[in-house]
């Protein structure tokens, strides 16, 4: 019950942030994911399609695959409640799909293995001070860590500092991303 109280609150402040802000806000958390050593370092970036008010990622995506790196992007199997990651080479690769939330128009799946330089790149609904994230409670990327965590070299969530809770509830199934980037840190 209380993880459904904070999604209800904390979407509800992030529904509240102006599309200025949420423009350069943006612009902030890409600037800071772009320069991290673990970014440079990886050959395939795994991230999500912006929906709603979340940190936007289109630019982000656009930047991926001018560095010639390899774009993959959610398509989700609600029937089986997983996600497989597809690889993406344009805009025009993307249609909508679960909940109209933008995927990749094939099955070109790819499943990460160990060695991979993989990053990659999740939404939230909320964090905590001790780096724990939230999610939208149906545990896609949770599973998805847990099963291919010899191949995801690094995790990080993208979020606006409005999204931070004091504390929340968390349990053993919930994956923390590495790292959490926000428009402030």
């Amino acid at each position: 019950m209380e993880k459904q109280i904070v999604r209800r609150q904390v979407l509800q402040r992030r529904d509240n942030i102006s599309e200025e802000e949420r423009e350069q806000w943006s612009s902030d958390i890409v600037k800071q994911l772009i320069a991290l050593p673990v970014y440079k370092q990886a050959e395939k970036i795994f991230s999500y399609a912006s929906f709603r008010s979340e940190v936007k990622t289109k630019h982000l995506h656009q930047i991926v695959l001018q560095e010639g790196k390899q774009l993959y992007l959610p398509k989700t199997d609600a029937v089986n409640h997983e996600m497989h990651f597809c690889e993406v080479k344009c805009e025009a690769d993307l249609k909508p799909g679960y909940q109209g939330i933008m995927e990749p128009i094939g099955y070109k799946t790819y499943y990460p293995k160990a060695g991979d330089k993989i990053l990659m790149i999740m939404p939230g609904v909320a964090f905590d001070k001790k780096g724990n994230r939230l999610g939208y409670g149906g545990g896609y990327y949770d599973r998805y860590l847990q099963r291919y965590c010899d191949g995801i070299q690094y995790a990080i969530m993208l979020a606006y500092h409005v999204q931070q809770v004091e504390k929340m509830a968390i349990e053993e199934c919930d994956k923390k991303p590495n790292q959490i980037i926000t428009n402030r840190r």
